[in-house]
């Protein structure tokens, strides 16, 4: 699949401004339908791109191990991508992807204590940085008063936080049932999966949707599927340790589209829980390579 004429490394900025803009739709959108009707509208718009664009073909070859692989990760898609988007919802939009970074720690640690596989020193310190970040990016908004609070911060919160623990039990726990050669396959079928999981969130307490808010989540399911590829065509393509880093670029976005569309502004302790964080995960990312594989940004 080819979708720009752009070097590995551009494609995969422009994946990951495309993928900052989608969650600030996200989280406009949240504003007027629930959670679950946007995970399911990004997974089911998010099914038909990719038949568009891979087929049939792949997910027909599947074996029934890879198969039931395929449909578990969608169920634990579904899981980290709700939590995910009410973070998105009720968080800064920069606190929200920020809390996202973490997926790389935690892949780290699931690797070593699931698959036995060795944690490095470099990992270990990663680890030890991250949570100092995560502790102090908790700690400053909690601080930062009763309205925080009072829009049931705490909650979102920790959905935040358990959103890359989920992804990341969907990447190491099923390490090995996922196929390369056929990961088109196995991307189809788990995306088809998670949105016939989440399907019954438009029967339950949902109400009419505009055209506007309709044509909202259309264009997050594009948006999200289309970065997703970008991003994993130019992964195939070029270094992986430097195609990984360009995710770091997402908080940038994240901190000038909340600024612009939310009024969000950046405080000292958010821009130093960043640089710690950002600081953790790149030295984490070659540690935890060969767990994740191609998969980073299935979600």
């Amino acid at each position: 699949m080819s979708f720009m004429r752009l070097p590995p490394f551009e494609q995969a900025l422009a994946a990951c401004a495309l993928l900052a803009g989608v969650d600030a739709l996200i989280k406009a959108a949240a504003a007027d339908v629930s959670v679950l009707q946007i995970v399911n509208a990004r997974y089911v718009v998010g099914s038909l791109v990719l038949l568009m664009s891979v087929g049939w073909a792949g997910a027909i070859r599947l074996g029934r191990r890879e198969l039931r692989t395929a449909l578990l990760r969608g169920v634990l898609f579904v899981a980290s991508a709700g939590l995910f988007f009410h973070a998105l919802a009720e968080l800064a939009l920069s606190a929200a992807v920020l809390l996202g970074f973490t997926s790389p720690i935690w892949i780290a640690i699931l690797s070593a204590t699931a698959l036995g596989e060795p944690l490095e020193r470099r990992a270990a310190l990663a680890i030890g940085i991250a949570f100092a970040g995560v502790a102090a990016f908790a700690y400053g908004q909690l601080e930062a008063g009763g309205n925080l609070l009072a829009r049931d911060g705490v909650p979102a919160l920790l959905a935040g936080m358990a959103a890359p623990v989920i992804y990341a039990c969907a990447t190491v726990g099923f390490k090995h049932g996922v196929t390369e050669s056929n990961f088109s396959g196995t991307m189809l079928v788990q995306t088809g999966a998670a949105g016939i999981v989440s399907l019954p969130a438009w029967f339950i307490g949902a109400g009419p949707v505009s055209p506007g808010i309709g044509g909202s989540l259309v264009l997050i399911g594009i948006g999200a599927t289309v970065g997703q590829l970008l991003y994993l065509e130019a992964l195939s393509k070029g270094s992986t340790a430097r195609i990984a880093a360009t995710e770091y670029t997402t908080l940038p976005w994240a901190f000038l589209l909340g600024a612009m569309f939310f009024s969000e502004m950046p405080r000292r302790v958010d821009i130093l829980a960043s640089l710690l964080i950002i600081a953790g995960c790149a030295l984490a990312s070659k540690a935890c390579e060969s767990a994740s594989g191609p998969v980073s940004e299935a979600q």
